[in-house]
């Protein structure tokens, strides 16, 4: 399991405002240390665009694991996940 690097705010605002999501020092995992291709790597990246929680469980996983990767981007990488108009998405703090 990833863990919060300093950068991961800044570096969700920029896949945000849509520079590439996997990390050019190790285009096996995206900006945020995830496994590109994995259900997190999925979850990852339909927050970053904004989501509903019926996509998130297209990725396979179940609601109660879906809510535990949520609580680790809040817990473990300082990213508030916040809903606004039905949809789900993660929210970066200002630097």
């Amino acid at each position: 399991m990833s863990k919060g690097r300093g950068t991961d705010s800044a570096r969700t605002r920029a896949v945000m405002a849509g520079t590439s999501p996997v990390d050019p020092a190790d285009p096996r995992v995206n900006w945020l240390g995830h496994k590109v291709g994995t259900a997190a790597d999925a979850i990852d990246r339909l927050l970053a665009t904004g989501t509903t929680m019926a996509e998130l469980l297209t990725t396979g996983r179940t609601p109660r694991s879906v809510k535990n990767h949520l609580g680790h981007l809040e817990i473990d990488h300082d990213l508030a996940v916040v809903e606004r108009d039905g949809k789900l998405a993660v929210l970066a703090s200002a630097p």
